[in-house]
Protein backbone atom coordinates (compact mmCIF):
# COMPACT_ATOMS: atom_id res chain seq x y z
CA UNK A 1 0.00 0.00 0.00
CA UNK A 2 1.23 3.41 -1.00
CA UNK A 3 0.13 6.74 1.25
CA UNK A 4 0.06 10.10 -0.18
CA UNK A 5 -0.15 11.73 3.45
CA UNK A 6 2.38 11.72 5.90
CA UNK A 7 0.79 10.22 9.40
CA UNK A 8 -0.32 6.54 10.34
CA UNK A 9 -2.04 4.07 8.71
CA UNK A 10 -3.43 0.99 10.47
CA UNK A 11 -4.23 -2.50 9.50
CA UNK A 12 -6.34 -4.97 11.27
CA UNK A 13 -6.33 -8.94 10.36
CA UNK A 14 -9.18 -10.63 11.45
CA UNK A 15 -9.37 -14.71 11.16
CA UNK A 16 -12.49 -16.62 9.93
CA UNK A 17 -12.46 -19.13 11.69
CA UNK A 18 -11.20 -19.24 15.33
CA UNK A 19 -11.26 -15.23 15.39
CA UNK A 20 -7.31 -14.57 15.92
CA UNK A 21 -6.26 -11.38 15.08
CA UNK A 22 -3.36 -8.77 14.46
CA UNK A 23 -2.48 -5.08 14.31
CA UNK A 24 -0.18 -3.13 12.63
CA UNK A 25 0.20 0.32 12.45
CA UNK A 26 2.81 2.08 10.27
CA UNK A 27 4.23 5.64 10.32
CA UNK A 28 5.20 8.47 8.03
CA UNK A 29 6.32 5.70 5.14
CA UNK A 30 5.58 5.96 1.52
CA UNK A 31 5.71 2.55 0.89
CA UNK A 32 4.65 -0.18 3.47
CA UNK A 33 3.90 -4.07 3.84
CA UNK A 34 1.76 -4.94 6.40
CA UNK A 35 2.93 -8.54 7.28
CA UNK A 36 0.61 -10.93 9.78
CA UNK A 37 1.85 -13.56 11.44
CA UNK A 38 -1.15 -15.79 12.25
CA UNK A 39 -0.50 -19.52 11.44
CA UNK A 40 -3.42 -20.67 9.29
CA UNK A 41 -1.80 -23.30 6.59
CA UNK A 42 -2.60 -26.20 9.62
CA UNK A 43 -5.51 -28.37 9.09
CA UNK A 44 -8.60 -27.34 10.92
CA UNK A 45 -7.11 -23.25 9.89
CA UNK A 46 -8.63 -20.11 9.37
CA UNK A 47 -9.92 -20.53 5.76
CA UNK A 48 -9.70 -16.20 5.42
CA UNK A 49 -9.00 -13.19 6.51
CA UNK A 50 -10.25 -10.25 6.76
CA UNK A 51 -8.34 -7.22 6.48
CA UNK A 52 -9.44 -3.50 7.32
CA UNK A 53 -7.13 -0.22 6.83
CA UNK A 54 -7.82 2.70 8.60
CA UNK A 55 -6.07 6.08 8.34
CA UNK A 56 -4.81 7.83 11.89
CA UNK A 57 -5.58 11.23 12.08
CA UNK A 58 -3.61 13.45 14.43
CA UNK A 59 -6.73 14.38 16.69
CA UNK A 60 -6.35 10.06 17.35
CA UNK A 61 -9.60 9.34 15.62
CA UNK A 62 -9.68 6.94 12.49
CA UNK A 63 -11.10 7.03 9.02
CA UNK A 64 -11.36 4.05 7.78
CA UNK A 65 -10.24 3.45 4.03
CA UNK A 66 -11.24 -0.06 3.05
CA UNK A 67 -11.36 -3.60 4.19
CA UNK A 68 -11.18 -6.70 2.15
CA UNK A 69 -11.62 -10.37 2.49
CA UNK A 70 -8.50 -12.86 1.43
CA UNK A 71 -9.61 -16.59 0.68
CA UNK A 72 -7.18 -19.30 1.76
CA UNK A 73 -6.40 -21.18 -1.65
Amino acid sequence: MESHWSGCVQAVFQTDPGNAFETRTACNNHTTNFGFTIPTDFPGGANKVFVTLAKINPNGTLEWLGARTLNRP
